[in-house]
């Protein structure tokens, strides 16, 4: 009775084997009668025409780094393939910002989101990613600017960018657009907005509020 059994187990796997369904394969550049031909950064594939997913790409959720300045910043250091290193930022209150019209580079705390091209919903929940508009806190950059309206002539000061930024200033309020990836570098730098790019986020912010 057990030799039989035993007999009979030996044929299935023998049958099963025979369909080699789960087999891995080398990449190649000669046809198979499953697969086509095939050169890809994985190193094999499977003949039902699955892929496995290499193991540097499992297990990365992402980093939705957001804005809460009633917890510390949050920042893991963590492997990257190759051999090196990635910063990934949960939670950021600050960045680094560049007056370009002024030539000044500043670290001021960052309020809010204002507007996000990938995701609407990055703006109710304060996700930060490259490209997202943010509000700043202006005061750095205006205690900057009084102190060098004493040093330099201050209509030259004025004439050399937009007076939409001289009031938003006066007003306590600057737009940035982060131009670093907060998931990759964990930090969060970018650029004061000014001139078109600047009139076109408040035409946004305008008509978001009008709707609402």
């Amino acid at each position: 009775m057990a030799a039989a059994l035993v007999k009979n187990v030996e044929a299935l796997a023998t049958s099963l084997s025979a369909f080699k369904l789960f087999q891995r394969v080398p990449a190649c550049t000669t046809l198979h009668p499953v697969l086509q031909s095939t050169r890809t950064l994985h190193t094999s594939v499977m003949l039902q025409g699955g892929r496995p997913k290499s193991f540097w790409r499992t297990k990365r959720h992402p980093a939705n780094t957001r804005i809460d300045h009633n917890l510390p910043e949050k920042i893991k250091d963590r492997k990257a393939f190759g051999g090196h290193r990635k910063l990934k930022a949960l939670r950021i209150n600050k960045g680094c910002f560049t007056w370009d019209s002024l030539g000044v580079d500043l670290e001021t705390p960052i309020v809010s989101v204002i507007h996000s091209y990938a995701n609407k919903q990055h703006v109710h929940k304060n996700v930060i990613v490259k490209g997202s508009i943010v509000q700043i806190d202006a005061n750095p950059f205006k205690t900057w600017y009084e102190a060098h309206k004493e040093q330099h002539n201050e209509e030259k000061l004025q004439s050399s960018q937009d007076n939409n930024n001289i009031k938003l200033l006066n007003e306590d309020v600057l737009y940035a657009k982060i131009s670093t990836r907060p998931g990759q570098v964990g930090a969060c730098n970018g650029y004061i907005l000014e001139g078109k790019d600047l009139e076109d986020i408040q035409s946004i912010i305008s008509n978001s509020n009008t709707v609402k």
